[in-house]
């Protein structure tokens, strides 16, 4: 993933996921109790 934000900053980290991905995807956010939250296609709007 590398780094989100430096020195007191905000930053975005974006994971891809394919459906191969989605059951270890579940159970990490159960481990963690977590929800890792799905992004809208068009990422460029979030930056």
């Amino acid at each position: 993933i590398g780094r989100g934000g430096r020195f007191g900053r905000k930053g975005v980290a974006i994971n891809f996921v394919t459906d191969d991905d989605q059951r270890t995807l579940r159970d990490i956010e159960q481990f963690y109790s977590t929800h890792i939250q799905e992004i809208p296609m068009n990422v460029a709007d979030l930056i």
